[in-house]
């Protein structure tokens, strides 16, 4: 059975994500449309790509994402390197070794640009700071006069991956001014909504790396100025995709539990990308057992497909 994906953005916690692919690819799954916010986009793009889970797999574990955290002239400077690169460069890191490997990834699969995918099959989603507003790529890069057939899919992946601060904005240069792109997470890590109204009859399933009772129980004590700054941020990030996870579509979701790793974790341990991974696969396994179970949980749109679901013949993992 086919189905479109959705992945949520996380950083290093991507790998639990690819422990949730496996699985259902092991239960005789395979992926249609796909679409992804920060690291959700970089799965979605590999999948896209035609990179299966055990691939992922060996790509994330022996991945040392500590490694992406580039550093230049500017890092190197003594004491306040960091500082004056954020302050001169809108981020502590250059994107440039995150953009080549994701590029080098594409090329063993001969994929450059989104033209080398069939229509559709990927989207990717950023935030355009300068102008406000949210990016659907490659669909809306034709805003800015660029081509989205000839537009490379490794710098699509890095603007949703610009977590700000931390990486340095893409920019796009136009007439006279600059527009600067970054992580897709600030107006939607979790683009659940993106195939809603494409009528192709495939269902489609997000996954999430949260728990669903962390979702409900959202309540964040505020102790100090710090503390508001730090929720204000997060009620932005999370306030449009907790629109859509608080109705029905919370039962289309793969709920990935994956504290107390956080976003930038970058020097993971190899046990703690193993756990990650195992959360994932045991998230998939819970979710599709209930699917085939009560088909009826799906989608309000997609009931007319709940019977394919209990017809799927499973192996043991």
């Amino acid at each position: 059975m086919k189905l479109n994906a959705v992945f949520e953005g996380g950083g290093v916690k991507a790998i639990a994500l690819v422990g949730a692919v496996q699985t259902f690819e092991e239960h005789g799954f395979r992926w249609n449309m796909l679409a992804g916010t920060s690291a959700g986009s970089l799965v979605a793009t590999l999948i896209a790509a035609g990179y299966n889970g055990q691939e992922l797999y060996d790509i994330l574990i022996q991945n040392k994402f500590a490694d992406l955290l580039q550093k230049d002239r500017w890092n190197r400077i003594p004491l306040a390197g960091n500082l004056v690169a954020l302050w001169f460069r809108y981020g502590i890191y250059s994107g440039d070794h995150l953009r080549e490997w994701v590029f080098q990834l594409l090329a063993r699969k001969n994929i450059y640009t989104f033209g080398d995918l069939p229509d559709n099959r990927l989207k990717i989603i950023a935030s355009d700071i300068s102008n406000g507003r949210m990016l659907v790529l490659p669909d809306d890069i034709s805003r800015y006069g660029l081509n989205p057939e000839r537009f490379l899919v490794a710098r699509a992946v890095l603007m949703s991956c610009c977590l700000p601060y931390y990486f340095r904005p893409v920019v796009l240069k136009g007439r006279r001014k600059k527009i600067f792109i970054v992580d897709g997470a600030i107006l939607s890590n979790y683009p659940i909504w993106i195939f809603d109204k494409v009528e192709e009859g495939v269902p489609t399933i997000g996954f999430r790396l949260s728990s669903k009772k962390k979702l409900e129980d959202g309540y964040q004590k505020i102790t100090s100025p710090f503390g508001m700054y730090r929720q204000v941020l997060r009620t932005m990030m999370d306030a449009h995709d907790r629109m859509y996870i608080d109705n029905e579509d919370a039962k289309r979701t793969v709920f990935i539990p994956t504290a107390p790793i956080s976003t930038t974790d970058f020097n993971l341990t190899s046990d703690e990308k193993e756990e990650l991974y195992q959360r994932g696969r045991r998230a998939a396994e819970k979710f599709i057992a209930k699917w085939k179970k009560r088909p009826f949980l799906m989608h309000p749109a997609l009931q007319a497909y709940g019977g394919k679901i209990a017809r799927i013949q499973t192996h043991s993992v």
